[in-house]
């Protein structure tokens, strides 16, 4: 679904870019041909003013000269005086032939009511605008006809320019933008698609963690599911263990309980409405009330628990007294389950507070066989578990990951560290009061 909803979005993205850019190109192209058909138009009105005013002088016309003016601009110069044309068989030979062209003009100047074939009836000059004449041969010219007056006598010109090469400009114009196109759009397209696949990377990286998180959950759940409906199926079976299966249906009740209350916890967190209630809490209070809430579980576990605390009074943290607490209980407990020694020694387990600078750190140390550092990030995944094998049933492997969203969500920083001699030593690395956060 995602990645269908990626290529919809590159392609929309592409496409809508690349039509803004094709009408870009397309108004370009446009004004270009527009631009370069009036700067011919005009060269063309130059030659023929220029020529009209050397017939008004009755400046004799050398061949040497109208062949070279006709050689240079791709002319074709038809004079008639009186009706007869100059003897002047021209310089080039145009692809439809030059009499066919120079008759095509002169049948379309009679369009204009110029008709250089009968004795102009005004004494006042005939001249057409800029014709357009077509030849058989595919190619095009700029043609122009004017009747001159000149007391007995009249002169007529028919001036003609080969402007084919004009089509082909605008059509190579024409590929060369539609190239560029093509060429802007599988750019667009490549870079869409990689600018979306980075952006929507966490995203994907999100749901799949979603999914492995429901999947997981659904399977955490479904062994106290299990043991509830084959303990109450024993009940209507054999009556006379109720109380037998009774405490096993309560005992999975509660452990169910609480993996659905850490689910909350951390469905909540994800979903940005976990409330906390910042105030100021006394860090050294705070983890005096942890030490002599968990010595009594620890000596029955036949585990020493020890706290250090500075001689000086810790300035007060500004957090949630109660996920912080509770922070600091995972950790505890996960040291408890965890930090026993390969040795077989003794297990420890150190409560500590120090402040440095700005900032006041509270850590719980164990001596057991600590975190490798490739599996540090790893063991704040949920569901995680280092060694499934040696997991107790009680314990789901959410714990470090919900200590790790309290500490986001108390905008505190957690790491792991490793205890000198073998251990793991998670830190909490508090603000104090009245101090801008790092």
């Amino acid at each position: 679904m995602l990645t269908t909803f990626r290529r919809r979005l590159t392609l929309l993205f592409a496409g809508t870019t690349s039509l803004i850019l094709t009408v870009i190109f397309l108004i370009v192209w446009v004004y270009q041909n527009h631009l370069y058909q009036a700067q011919q138009e005009n060269l063309f009105q130059n030659y023929l003013l220029e020529l009209s005013n050397k017939l008004e002088a009755d400046i004799h016309f050398s061949d040497n000269w109208l062949a070279l003016m006709e050689a240079e601009n791709r002319l074709i110069i038809h004079i008639e005086e009186n009706r007869v044309p100059l003897f002047f068989p021209g310089s080039w030979e145009p692809a439809s032939g030059r009499s066919e062209l120079i008759e095509k003009a002169r049948k379309k100047a009679l369009d204009e009511q110029v008709d250089i074939s009968r004795p102009p009836l005004t004494t006042s000059m005939r001249k057409t605008s800029v014709m357009q004449i077509e030849g058989e041969k595919g190619d095009i010219y700029q043609a122009a006809a004017l009747l001159m007056p000149s007391g007995s006598t009249s002169k007529a010109l028919i001036l003609l320019r080969d402007i084919t090469e004009m089509r082909q400009r605008k059509l190579s114009l024409g590929i060369f933008f539609l190239l560029l196109d093509l060429a802007g759009f599988a750019a667009l397209f490549l870079a869409a698609r990689l600018i979306l696949g980075r952006a929507m990377q966490p995203i994907a990286e999100y749901q799949q963690r979603q999914t492995d998180f429901i999947s997981a959950a659904s399977h955490e759940l479904r062994s106290p599911l299990t043991v509830i409906q084959t303990s109450a199926s024993v009940i209507e079976d054999d009556p006379g263990q109720a109380a037998a299966m009774s405490r096993i249906i309560r005992r999975e009740c509660s452990r169910s309980g609480k993996l659905i209350r850490d689910l909350l916890l951390l469905a909540s967190s994800d979903s940005g409405t976990l409330s906390r209630k910042l105030e100021e809490v006394e860090a050294d209070a705070l983890l005096l009330r942890l030490f002599e809430s968990y010595e009594t579980v620890c000596r029955q576990k036949d585990i020493s628990l020890k706290l250090h605390m500075p001689d000086d009074i810790l300035p007060p943290v500004l957090s949630d007294p109660a996920y912080l607490y509770q922070l600091l209980s995972i950790l505890l407990e996960n040291a408890i389950t965890y930090g026993i020694p390969p040795s077989g020694e003794k297990p420890v387990i150190e409560l500590s507070a120090h402040q440095s600078g700005r900032h006041i750190t509270l850590s719980v140390t164990d001596h057991g066989p600590g975190i490798p550092d490739e599996k540090k990030e790893a063991v704040f995944r949920r569901f995680y578990r280092g060694d499934p094998s040696r997991s107790k049933k009680e314990h789901f492997g959410l714990g470090l990951s919900i200590a790790s969203e309290l500490a986001r969500q108390l905008k505190c920083r957690l790491t792991i560290l490793d205890t000198p001699g073998g251990g793991a030593c998670f830190r909490i690395e508090l603000t104090k009061t009245g101090t801008s956060s790092s």
